[in-house]
């Protein structure tokens, strides 16, 4: 006996086939996906600067995905290039065994817990920070403020640095004053 295929079996089996070849084909591409870049940043602060000393590295090693090219500021320790959806980790390190640190970011930039936060705080040799928002515009400069107390000098070492996302072309964004009511 012979079977006749009809036209609706063959095309129920072209759609079986072809949600069946997406479904692998977005596993595969899920895969393959662009790896998130840990920046590790060491602020090792010493009795004879004013100014902390920042060091980096990044996990997996190499320059930041996203900086795209002649990138204002130049990248550095201090204006430190980031794709969103990177992490940044902050570990203080002095002469003495136990500085403390404290990050605060104006621009509610990395999320820690699944929260926006401001404020990250680590004692040597320990790590703090958190992850940026993949939504993030890229190209805005975020500074931060870097406070380290090294109690075995009793100073306080101050500084101001930068994240920047992508190519760092566009202004920060616009923060109102201080007690200013918003608009």
């Amino acid at each position: 006996m012979r079977h006749y295929l009809s036209l609706e079996v063959n095309f129920k089996h072209c759609v079986m086939m072809a949600m069946g070849l997406a479904a692998f084909g977005g596993l595969f591409l899920t895969s393959t996906r662009a790896q998130r870049t840990t920046w590790t940043v060491t602020i090792t602060v010493s009795g004879g600067t004013e100014k902390p000393v920042y060091g980096f590295l990044s996990n997996p090693p190499g320059a930041s995905h996203c900086l795209g090219t002649n990138p204002k500021p130049t990248p550095s320790p201090e204006n430190l290039y980031i794709c969103a959806g990177d992490e940044v980790l902050w570990t203080p390190k002095s002469d003495g065994t136990k500085s403390e640190m404290a990050v605060y970011h104006k621009d509610l930039l990395l999320n820690k817990n699944g929260k926006k936060e401001r404020w990250f705080h680590a004692t040597e040799p320990n790590s703090n920070g958190g992850t940026t928002d993949l939504n993030e515009p890229k190209g805005v400069e975020h500074e931060y403020c870097v406070a380290v107390f090294d109690p075995s000098n009793g100073h306080l070492y101050i500084h101001d640095p930068k994240i920047i996302i992508g190519t760092g072309t566009r202004p920060p964004p616009k923060h109102p004053k201080e007690g200013a009511t918003p608009k």
